[in-house]
């Protein structure tokens, strides 16, 4: 009973509008607990989130996530499938690359769930409530509409500097580490980019700059860019089918932390 009870509080708190928003207040949920069942939805959304992208296979078996070649050298998958590349290995180094940055990613993901909870603790009420309204509170320009990923712009703003400096060191280590393909991802990139000098010798043409590359700086960034991609998944979830939501994720947490009478 006292689940249900919690279950369908914060699904109203999710579900409320603008103008339902002060009726509700007005009708017993005060600004606080608004603000706390939007946080408790926020935290669990996160945790989720990060158990999705940061399992093996999270980014790399995930069309959406999935960290591909630096913009630099997309036109190297033009040449994937010509059999002029295999003769110098770019197919293989293109794969060994990708599963090991990938895999980079899903080993550093877990560190950001702290700091992402701490950016939902210290969230204040006022902001709070620009979030249920579809407002990221840190957007100067207040675009008119619903943005039903307010919520997710936000942390993002918030947490971006700590999830560098979070993700960079576990991130620079996986990426010298073999991770089981029998090659780590830096040693991939520098196949790479040899498979790629050595364009010139079958016909093809070598893709420029590719040295300038920083591959830490780039895996880490689109580490970060991933895990709000489905953050903001959960995010638009929560809002379309709030109590499905709660009660396929937070319902069983909430027994575990209120019991079940």
């Amino acid at each position: 009973m006292k689940r249900d009870l919690l279950v369908g509080c914060l699904a109203s708190v999710l579900m409320l509008s603008s103008c339902e928003l002060l009726e509700t207040i007005d009708n017993g949920l005060s600004t606080e607990e608004v603000t706390n069942g939007l946080k408790t939805a926020l935290a669990v959304g996160a945790d989720t989130s990060v158990n999705v992208t940061g399992k093996e296979g999270g980014f790399f078996k995930d069309a959406a996530i999935k960290i591909l070649l630096p913009e630099e050298a997309s036109v190297i998958y033009s040449y994937v499938n010509n059999p002029l590349s295999d003769f110098i290995g770019l197919s293989d180094a293109v794969d060994d690359f990708e599963k090991s940055v990938n895999r980079a990613a899903e080993k550093a993901v877990p560190k950001a769930t702290d700091i992402i909870k701490g950016a939902i603790t210290d969230l204040t009420i006022t902001d709070a409530m620009s979030i249920l309204n579809g407002t990221n509170p840190l957007d100067s320009k207040k675009a008119g509409g619903f943005d039903s990923t307010a919520a997710t712009a936000y942390l993002k703003a918030m947490t971006r500097s700590a999830l560098i400096a979070a993700f960079k060191p576990p991130i620079d280590e996986q990426l010298d580490k073999d991770l089981g393909f029998n090659i780590s991802a830096n040693e991939s990139w520098l196949a790479l980019q040899t498979a790629n000098s050595a364009l010139g010798t079958v016909g093809l043409n070598p893709v420029d700059n590719l040295d300038d590359v920083d591959l830490s700086t780039y895996a880490t960034g689109k580490a970060i860019d991933g895990l709000f991609v489905k953050i903001g998944d959960t995010e638009r979830e929560i809002r379309r089918d709030p109590y499905k939501w709660i009660a396929d994720t937070v319902g069983d947490i909430l027994i575990k932390i209120f019991g079940k009478d």
